[in-house]
């Protein structure tokens, strides 16, 4: 998986290429990089009062981000069906370290531990 702040510091620091749209619009973004892209979603939606508080995070794919849209947690749970756990590298950072290095100060890094 690919951490999306870390796409969006790549799209700002060469702009143009499809890496990421702020908006979510899938269509202007790479294909291959939205199967690949880890967002931070909220459980309880900002629009229905949920904070950005640990506690009210979760990491979710960008399909399953976008579906949810500002769906309480309750009504979104319904429809999601169970698929198996993904397969990942134990030293890939989805890009976080990249991140550090384009966005120093990017305040998603202190949720990280970037070695």
């Amino acid at each position: 998986m690919i951490f999306s702040p870390a796409l969006k510091a790549l799209e700002a620091w060469e702009p143009g290429h499809g890496v990421y749209h702020g908006h979510g619009k899938a269509e202007l973004m790479a294909p291959a990089l939205l199967d690949l892209c880890a967002c931070v979603d909220h459980v309880l939606p900002v629009a229905r009062g949920g904070t950005n508080h640990l506690e009210n995070l979760v990491c979710a794919c960008w399909k399953c981000n976008t579906a949810k849209n500002d769906f309480e947690p309750e009504r979104w749970l319904r429809g999601l069906r169970k698929e198996s756990e993904p397969v990942c590298t134990p030293s890939w950072d989805g890009l976080v370290s990249m991140l550090k290095k384009l966005e120093p100060e990017n305040e998603w890094l202190r949720y990280f531990v970037i070695k």
